[in-house]
């Protein structure tokens, strides 16, 4: 098209600082015969603002007064269409509905001129609001289903204020689902457009979907082992999120910093649930989300205890009744019935029920905690969760279902507290791992340098918790930490609390090509540019190498075991990442070099500075080098 319109040209229809939501987009897929919500409403050729009667009405951008139509039966009720550019970049925005027009026909009005107010005048409206079309002349045709040449034009209103919703992708969510779970699944992305478009800086509170190909995790750890079988239903509240980084030079940005993994609450079912950044939309105030601890997992599904009132079923399957409650599905039968003396929650569900002699349910109590074999998303319903159980002491190869909700799960027991019969039965999830975690102190914010040393470049500070991955005691210790697999550096191990990082002490030191670098890594005969490659760790190459020492310049080059064969240097910049005790490599250290000369030390590295000691002649010792 060539109307010359761009992003911001068109000012919302209000006066500054109104902003009221948007109710129906152009094409809203919601409505109309194929329309996800409302069949009922025809295809919509504009956009419809949610705003009280009487509402004053702007002008988007400046033009001429076509029509000022006064009479309140007319389709549109009163209306004003008004005429903006000429020749191929002419095109037409007509508000409707109005209460009152104040603006008469072929009257000149500029940008943010009042036309009238809003109302509910017209035909098959629903209620108060302003609806605006847009028809440019240089559009070729009408698009399906449209009697006119009209157009979307959401992407010429001005930046930053509305969430617009990616329409083709929560299509392609609604055409992938399971028709079981269809109508669930398009009344919940309804309730997510409604809050995208509320408008405003801070709509409401944050809420995420998690976008096709995306996964939740119990923990911040892109781990298969510990993914749910499912994504959440868009709307999911965000309730913490790991850290905050602002790159460097610009720490004073106004942009809100992103993190590497928000942790969002899905419903009752679901324990604890973490989601990378990469896979998610956001909505709402991001601004006051808490810092929530990666480093300390708690209530991971491992085990679960249930009350004698919950049934184990033969399947993970629910359907919903009018009120919304769950309930069982009738193919869904108890294998235990949990009931007492009689008392059936589920009555009339067909399924073996041993009775004893007084009729009454023979239940053998699951005391204590049973392990967890298996998750499985609710095939009804699509965003409950259930866990595969263990149920019958006296065969414990017997499995059944029970749903997330209503339930306690925890990570770990004590020795003694799962039945004797399912004692030797592992979990599916593992253990959570006591990964090595770094959190900024209270009330301070970290600077993560590019090396381990003051005065090395700083690019980026940190708020909150990164996974540590190596360390060097060089007073003061520093541990190089990384964001997500995107970012990394150091930082001073005064900036920072720690968790689980022992075990870094006496592992032993090592190097890789950084994933996030896609050129391959020479490594040469010595620590310079100019010497000679004796091998090249390849681009796709994620194999550790021993690191064997560093060079005077330290921390210029590291000196790594390439192979069995060859050993040599790689330059120690952001084409690599080490991991482990740097203190085990052999650091750089230096002696006479020639025994018969002494050498004076001083204090600064220039010939005039003080003099600190001698190395007398004759000494073969060997002096580390600190920087």
């Amino acid at each position: 098209m060539s109307h010359n319109l761009t992003a911001g040209s068109l000012k919302l229809p209000f006066a500054e600082g109104v902003i009221p939501p948007i109710t129906s987009l152009f094409d809203d897929p919601r409505r109309g015969d194929d329309g996800w919500l409302e069949s009922h409403l025809k295809k919509h050729e504009g956009i419809d603002w949610g705003c009280g009667w009487g509402t004053k009405v702007h002008a988007m951008a400046a033009g001429t007064v076509l029509t000022a139509n006064q009479d309140e039966n007319h389709l549109y009720g009163r209306y004003v269409e008004v005429e903006h550019g000429s020749g191929t970049s002419r095109f037409t925005l007509t508000y409707a509905h109005l209460s009152t027009v104040t603006v008469e026909d072929e009257q000149v009005v500029g940008q943010g001129a009042v036309l009238g107010a809003s109302g509910n005048t017209g035909q098959h409206t629903t209620g108060n609001h302003l609806h605006v079309h847009f028809i440019p002349d240089s559009a070729e045709g009408n698009l399906p289903g449209f009697s006119k040449k009209y157009r979307n034009f959401q992407q010429y209103l001005p930046v930053g204020i509305y969430h617009w919703p990616d329409v083709e992708a929560l299509q392609d969510d609604i055409d992938d689902a399971l028709e079981s779970v269809r109508d669930g699944l398009m009344r919940d992305i309804g309730l997510w457009m409604d809050h995208a478009l509320r408008g405003g800086t801070d709509p409401d509170k944050p809420r995420l979907r998690v976008t096709r190909g995306g996964a939740v995790y119990m923990i911040p750890q892109a781990d298969a082992r510990f993914r749910y079988p499912c994504r959440p239903f868009p709307g999911s509240a965000v309730v913490g999120k790991d850290n905050a980084v602002w790159d460097l030079p610009h720490p004073l940005a106004e942009t809100l910093p992103t993190p590497d993994w928000w942790k969002i609450e899905i419903n009752r079912s679901f324990p604890v649930c973490w989601v990378h950044t990469a896979h998610t939309r956001e909505i709402g105030n991001l601004h006051e989300v808490p810092l929530a601890s990666p480093s300390r997992p708690t209530n991971l599904p491992r085990y679960l205890q249930k009350n004698d009132g919950i049934n184990v079923r033969s399947t993970e399957r629910t359907r919903k009744v009018e009120n919304g409650e769950l309930e069982p599905d009738a193919s869904n039968t108890i294998l235990l019935r949990q009931g007492t003396n009689g008392n059936d929650p589920f009555w009339g569900t067909e399924g073996d029920l041993e009775l004893d002699s007084d009729d009454n349910p023979i239940r053998p109590r699951l005391a204590g905690w049973v392990p967890i074999t298996e998750l499985a998303c609710d095939a009804t319903t699509g965003d409950y969760l259930w866990y595969r159980i263990p149920y019958d002491t006296e065969n414990s190869s017997e499995r059944g279902w029970v749903r997330g909700d209503v339930v306690t799960v925890k990570d770990s027991v004590s020795e003694g507290d799962v039945p004797e019969a399912f004692a030797d039965i592992e979990p599916v999830v593992p253990e959570s791992p006591m990964t090595p975690t770094v959190e900024t102190k209270v009330g301070m914010t970290a600077f993560v340098h590019d090396q381990p040393r003051d005065r090395a470049l700083k690019v980026a500070r940190l708020k909150g918790f990164a996974e540590a991955t190596a360390q060097v005691s060089l007073s003061p210790t520093w541990y190089q930490v990384r964001f997500g697999g995107v970012r990394r550096g150091w930082v001073q191990a005064g900036q920072v609390n720690t968790y689980h990082t022992d075990g870094l002490n006496t592992t032993q030191p090592q190097l890789r090509r950084w994933p996030g670098h896609t050129a391959a890594v020479p490594v040469r005969r010595g620590p310079a540019v100019g010497e000679t490659v004796l091998a090249t760790i390849a681009a796709h190459s994620t194999a550790w190498h021993n690191l064997l020492g560093r060079d005077a310049a330290y921390p210029g080059w590291y000196r790594i075991q390439y192979n069995d064969t060859v050993s040599g240097w790689v330059r120690a910049d952001d084409a690599v990442e080490i991991q482990g005790n740097l203190n085990l490599a052999p650091p750089p250290r230096v002696g006479l070099a020639n025994a018969t000369q002494a050498c004076v030390v001083r204090s600064q590295p220039t010939a005039t500075a003080t003099e600190l000691g001698t190395i007398a002649a004759g000494s073969t010792g060997l002096h580390p080098v600190l920087e």
